[in-house]
């Protein structure tokens, strides 16, 4: 016979199972890129660019320094991917996400910016 499990514990079943994948931006950041390109669009028409395209993920929040702009579409803290954009010619861009996949959908918007 299966033990009983609270409607508590099921629900943070639940969200813990939803957030495969989710990690901070600081370890994401930390992490190899998977998807890394160059352009001779300027940083500010890149990062106009990438949000336009990812916009169905919400609004990016941009973490400006260091010669970098790193965009993230998060949720309470976590975040699906990230993306660092570097202020050098040609500007360069990397891609992040936790876990092995990426839907790609999402790789294939952010590789039109190029």
């Amino acid at each position: 016979m299966l033990p009983k499990m609270s409607s508590a514990a099921l629900i943070v079943s639940v969200a813990a199972a939803g957030l495969g994948g989710c990690a901070t931006v600081g370890d994401l950041d930390k992490e190899p890129a998977k998807i890394t390109y160059e352009t001779v669009k300027t940083p500010a028409q890149l990062e106009e660019c990438i949000s336009i395209a990812l916009s169905s993920a919400g609004t990016p929040n941009v973490i400006r320094g260091d010669g970098r702009r790193i965009m993230d579409f998060n949720s309470g803290g976590l975040t699906m991917w990230t993306i660092t954009i570097y202020e050098s010619e040609p500007t360069r861009a990397e891609m992040r996400w936790g876990g092995s996949i990426l839907s790609g959908k999402w790789r294939n918007r952010f590789r039109d910016c190029a």
